[in-house]
């Protein structure tokens, strides 16, 4: 978390990440594709969702980045989808 007070707010910025892998069932990974359709779902499910938490508040949710990521099982395709959170948290 990155302490975020800018215009006198106070809050945080979190990194958040989400895994995906796709692997068949015979051993035999899907294609790449099948990762990459789930990776796209989550981040359209997300960016800019407007999400209500327990404590606090959420300012905004953005899509920093999606990625293929290496596996060191060749069954396994995996992607990373990245997000910045900005949480207003109540003032001292």
């Amino acid at each position: 978390m990155v302490p975020d007070d800018a215009d006198c707010i106070d809050g945080e910025e979190i990194t958040i990440q989400f895994d995906v892998w796709s692997s068949g069932t015979s051993g035999e990974a899907y294609d790449s594709i099948e990762a990459r359709k789930i990776a796209n779902l989550v981040k359209r499910s997300l960016h800019r969702a407007d999400i209500a938490l327990a404590d606090n508040a959420l300012v905004s949710l953005e899509h920093v980045l999606t990625r293929q990521v290496g596996d060191p099982n060749p069954a396994l395709h995996h992607f990373a989808v990245q997000f910045r959170a900005l949480i207003e948290t109540p003032g001292a």
